[in-house]
């Protein structure tokens, strides 16, 4: 096995948790509602530098990754490797990480007590859907304590 890369053998496939689904409707919902907020005209260049360093952290996420442990909902896959690798090496949850730049350069753009409302929602469901895929990944590899000790969930050196 090459290192940083932990494979998981003999999980059982179960189906999806409810709640999981309504995270996910509800965190694609908080993101329409940025992107429709939005009037996409004479954008403000910080936010769009923001924005592309979120798109570029994403992809980054995604080449290592690979699309086929790719899932919306937090559930660990049949096949999933913990990856330790690339941006997961200093960050737990990178993917969530771009999710937060681009919806932040959106809401900072756009800023209105409801762009504001919108993006702290979508903050809130981030989290706990991320609390809730990292309870499982807890399960699914012995060595995720301790590479959860070693790396940040989504900010290095701050969370």
């Amino acid at each position: 096995m090459r290192p940083g890369r932990l494979v998981f053998v003999g999980f059982m496939k179960r189906p999806i948790h409810p709640l999981h689904h309504v995270l996910v409707l509800l965190q694609l919902g908080f993101l329409v509602a940025l992107v429709c907020s939005h009037t996409w005209l004479a954008r403000a260049w910080p936010w769009s530098v923001l924005e592309g360093l979120g798109v570029l952290l994403g992809l980054w996420a995604l080449i290592a990754m690979r699309w086929r442990q790719l899932r919306i909902h937090p559930e660990v896959s049949a096949h999933a490797e913990l990856r330790t690798t690339g941006p997961y090496r200093w960050i737990r949850h990178p993917m969530y990480a771009s999710l937060l730049l681009v919806s932040t350069s959106l809401a900072l753009d756009a800023l209105s007590f409801w762009t504001t409302v919108f993006w702290l929602c979508l903050v809130v469901v981030l989290v706990i859907k991320l609390r809730r895929e990292e309870a499982l990944l807890r399960l699914a590899f012995p060595d995720y304590a301790a590479y959860a000790r070693r790396t940040a969930r989504l900010v290095p050196g701050v969370w």
